[in-house]
């Protein structure tokens, strides 16, 4: 069952430290890392920013190979977890999320995805700049899936802008799309996606998409 806006809400005062098991549960997925991998954590003025900073020094200190980058900024947006230019958290990846979040790590250090040959073979065409914001609850059992998925297709093509925000932390982004349950996908701020997504429909939304469409002001 998707989760409802009133249950989202009541997740919102979960502590984003991490727990021992996940601190070990991480250690253990991390030790796969062949390469190092730079976390960039941008900080800002929002009182979360301290959430954000120390949730990744937690994660990091499980592991050399993974290397923080913060960058502190004099404004009041939202922080965000970047684990590459157009792969963005503004949430903290722990519990449920914490899995598709450390194979996206795991994915940047191997240079391999977990898509099926289908949909990399159809992605080799798309062109068209495309912005998928996923919008999610750390206790949301179906999130994951479709967090995972787009992680996966942002690390394939830099053509698509993937953000993932959990609406428990930033509900302004909840009540700006008018959403009543998650996992929704919003692309391009207009057209959503709720529920579980497979990955053929995410990617057959990609490959079809028409370049005429797009408005690099929006």
């Amino acid at each position: 069952k998707l989760r409802g806006v009133a249950a989202i809400m009541s997740d919102a005062s979960s502590t984003y430290t991490l727990t021992s098991q996940e601190l070990a549960s991480a250690k253990s997925a991390l030790e796969a890392l062949q390469e190092r991998v730079v976390i960039k954590v941008n900080l800002t003025r929002n009182s979360l920013s301290a959430q954000f900073r120390t949730f990744i020094e937690e994660l990091a200190s499980v592991n050399e190979k993974l290397q923080p980058l913060y960058l502190t900024h004099s404004e009041d947006g939202p922080p965000t977890i970047e684990i590459q230019p157009n792969l963005r958290y503004m949430a903290l990846p722990n519990g449920r999320e914490m899995s598709p979040f450390l194979q996206s790590l795991l994915s940047r250090s191997q240079g391999e995805v977990t898509l099926a040959p289908r949909s990399l073979s159809a992605l080799e065409t798309f062109i068209t700049p495309t912005r998928f914001e996923v919008l999610m609850s750390p206790a949301c059992p179906h999130c994951p899936t479709v967090v995972g998925l787009v992680n996966q297709l942002a690390l394939v093509s830099m053509y698509l802008e993937a953000k993932i925000i959990d609406v428990t932390l930033f509900a302004d982004y909840g009540q700006k799309y008018g959403i009543r349950a998650v996992p929704t996908v919003v692309i391009d701020e207009q057209d959503q996606l709720v529920g579980t997504i497979s990955e053929d429909l995410l990617v057959d939304r990609l490959a079809n998409s028409d370049p005429s469409s797009f408005h690099p002001d929006s």
